[in-house]
């Protein structure tokens, strides 16, 4: 039930940040271009600039869903999100100006950008900020609770118990198989000390034969980075301890488009200067502008 439920909440959150994303830049459109300069003609409202909203609002929600923006919020907190909304939303305003400006697809007003963009961190920060309050009422009136059992009696069951900040049952060895049997049982946290790991495979045969949902907290937890990668080497499970983020192929194109991006803006930006420093390097100094070296 919980895991349908949270599956029909994150299909509702994105229809709701792609009606969401188009609002703000009909809104953005027409109150820059109406209201601030009272043009008779808005060309952002044309059929055209619409639908290229429609696009660009359905391939935001895409960047966000790709960075994990709409993984189970109970186990991401606000300051997170708001992270990813921020990187998400700039990427994207940047790389869909960068097309308009390159290719002439149309000519654009910067000031409803502007609006447009912070409209939309605004109203989709909001959104979210809104919805985890309405979830943290219903947990309160007892809706939409997650019940999870942990397993474990030693320092990594007591951590993970002071970090859910909740009172999950720590039940014995004698007693698991009674309590996996109850139908309010979500999910197990499998928390032992190296001492107790000898049952773990005890432990998750009787969650296979209940049908429950279990993850393991490993003895070596202290150790582990934030996001290990696991790989599979025929039977065996490697867990890689060190990784880089940029071996992930959505997170190097997004680096990658923000550094073209970047560069391209900064070049518009410092041309003048750039220019400046030209003729004075010219004028100044016999030879070409540019040093060049024959290696």
């Amino acid at each position: 039930m919980i895991k349908r439920n949270q599956t029909n909440l994150i299909r509702i959150s994105l229809l709701v940040d792609f009606i969401l994303v188009i609002v703000s830049y009909l809104f953005s459109s027409w109150f820059r271009l109406r209201v601030l300069t009272m043009d008779i003609v808005n060309i952002a409202l044309t059929g055209r600039m619409v639908f290229a909203a429609v696009l660009y609002a359905a391939g935001l929600i895409v960047v966000l869903a790709l960075m994990g923006y709409y993984k189970d919020s109970r186990t991401r907190d606000m300051a997170w999100q708001l992270s990813i909304l921020i990187i998400g939303t700039t990427t994207s305003v940047l790389i869909a100006s960068t097309l308009f400006f390159i290719f002439r697809l149309q000519d654009f007003s910067r000031g409803v950008i502007i609006i447009f963009y912070f409209l939309t961190l605004t109203l989709l920060g909001g959104k979210q900020a809104l919805v985890r309050l309405v979830i943290k009422q219903m947990h309160a009136q007892g809706y939409n609770i997650k019940h999870e059992i942990v397993i474990g009696t030693g320092a990594l069951a007591k951590q993970f118990e002071r970090d859910i900040a909740d009172e999950p049952e720590l039940e014995d060895r004698e007693a698991v198989e009674n309590v996996l049997s109850r139908t309010e049982i979500d999910e197990v946290v499998i928390a032992l000390s190296a001492e107790e790991y000898r049952l773990i495979t005890e432990l998750i045969r009787a969650c296979e034969k209940h049908g429950l949902r279990y993850m393991v907290i490993p003895f070596y937890n202290d150790i582990m980075p934030a996001h290990p990668v696991i790989e599979s080497v025929g039977r065996s499970k490697l867990i890689n301890m060190r990784t880089n983020r940029l071996e992930d192929v959505s997170w190097a194109a997004l680096k990658r488009a923000i550094d073209i991006i970047g560069s391209f803006f900064g070049l518009i930006i410092l041309s003048p200067v750039l220019l400046i420093v030209a003729i004075g390097v010219k004028l100044s100094s016999p030879g070409p502008i540019l040093f060049r070296q024959t290696r």
